[in-house]
C-alpha cells in the first residue's frame, strides 16, 4: 500500500474531533476609572486582564482568518477610555459582551484585576459569555 492510501485510509477510521482554538492576551494592564468611592472616581487606577477569545480555526494562514490578540487589547482599551465604572462587574460584562460581538468570536473568558482595591490583596472578577445557536423572538407575554 503506498503512503497516500494510508494516510488516506487513517483519515477515514479517525475519530471525530471536537477542537477549540483560543486567542489570549494576558497580563493587559490599563488605567481606568473604576470604584464606588470619591477617591477612585476622580482618578485613575492600574487593572490587570487576562482575556481569551475561543475563535474559529482559521482556513488559511492569514491573519485575516482569525481574531489578532491585539483587537482584544484595542477593545479593553477603547473600553477604559470611555468614563467611569463603578463595579468592575459592569466593566467586565461590557468588555466580555463586545469582544464576543466580534465575527469569528464563539466564547470569551476574561479575568479582571484590581490590584489597589484591598491591601494586602487584589480584587478580582471572572467572566465568560457563550454565543448560542437559538434566537428567541421577544413577544409579549398576555
Amino acid at each position: 500500500m503506498n503512503e497516500l492510501a494510508k494516510i488516506a485510509e487513517r483519515q477515514l477510521c479517525a475519530p471525530a474531533l471536537e477542537t477549540r482554538l483560543w486567542v489570549r492576551a494576558q497580563q493587559v494592564s490599563l488605567q481606568a476609572s473604576v470604584g464606588i468611592y470619591r477617591g477612585e472616581k476622580s482618578s485613575r487606577q492600574e487593572i490587570l486582564l487576562n482575556m481569551a477569545a475561543e475563535v474559529s480555526e482559521p482556513d488559511t494562514d492569514r491573519i485575516a482568518e482569525t481574531v489578532d490578540y491585539r483587537r482584544l487589547v484595542e477593545e479593553a482599551t477603547r473600553l477604559s477610555a470611555e468614563g467611569h465604572f463603578e463595579l468592575i462587574e459592569t466593566f467586565i460584562c461590557e468588555l466580555g459582551r463586545r469582544i464576543c460581538e466580534l465575527e469569528q468570536v464563539h466564547s470569551v473568558e476574561i479575568e479582571l484585576y484590581k490590584p489597589a482595591a484591598i491591601a494586602p490583596a487584589m480584587a478580582s472578577v471572572r467572566y465568560e459569555v457563550r454565543k448560542t445557536d437559538t434566537v428567541v423572538a421577544r413577544t409579549g407575554w398576555r
